[in-house]
């Protein structure tokens, strides 16, 4: 049950982290930006984000995964909302680098969590099982997005928005999946035994 927990968290991850990448541009041609500065966000965004994921492995080294992966999409989903919800072009751009430097720093601890949690010999089914989120999300996003736009005003607003909930949601999604239990420890330390 844990892993299916620790998918749905990581489903929403996906979701949140491709609604901004695909409707990014849109989203910035909507509000007025000359027709370069997609280009130039996701430039910079793409040269900076390494550099943020490796300062932020040096600070945050020895943090709880659970915990780092809880207050980081925190961030990645107020980010996605202050995208979403201002139409100052410069703004937005700004907040998409920031979102992309944070989201980098992320990324690897999904499979990291799925190691730390799996039993040995259960890792490749659970590193497959949770590599579905990726899959469900990528359809999922356009006809959400779709879905609500008229409400949002445009799709890609939409989507900005509700990807900015599915990383909110990620939080309680990780908290609702709990520790390991007992006897699954147990069962990894015999099998690390043998």
């Amino acid at each position: 049950m844990r892993l299916v927990r620790l998918t749905l968290a990581a489903t929403a991850f996906a979701f949140g982290y491709l609604a901004v990448m695909m409707f990014l541009p849109f989203v910035l041609l909507q509000r007025g930006a000359p027709t370069w500065l997609p280009g130039l966000t996701l430039t910079t965004a793409a040269l900076l984000a390494p550099a943020g994921a490796y300062s932020a492995r040096r600070l945050l080294t020895g943090c709880p995964r659970t915990l780092l992966l809880a207050a980081g999409t925190g961030v990645l989903g107020g980010l996605a909302l202050l995208m979403a919800g201002t139409h100052d072009v410069l703004l937005t751009a700004s907040a998409y680098v920031a979102w992309a430097m944070a989201g980098g720093a992320l990324l690897g601890h999904w499979p990291a969590m799925a190691a730390d949690n799996a039993p040995e010999a259960d890792r490749p089914r659970w590193f497959a099982f949770l590599g579905l989120s990726w899959g469900v999300a990528q359809p999922a996003v356009p006809g959400t997005a779709g879905l609500f736009a008229g409400l949002a005003g445009g799709a890609a607003t939409a989507a900005l928005l509700a990807g900015g909930v599915a990383f909110l949601a990620v939080p309680v999604l990780l908290a609702t999946a709990g520790k390991p239990s007992i006897s699954a420890v147990n069962r990894r330390e015999t099998h690390s035994q043998a």
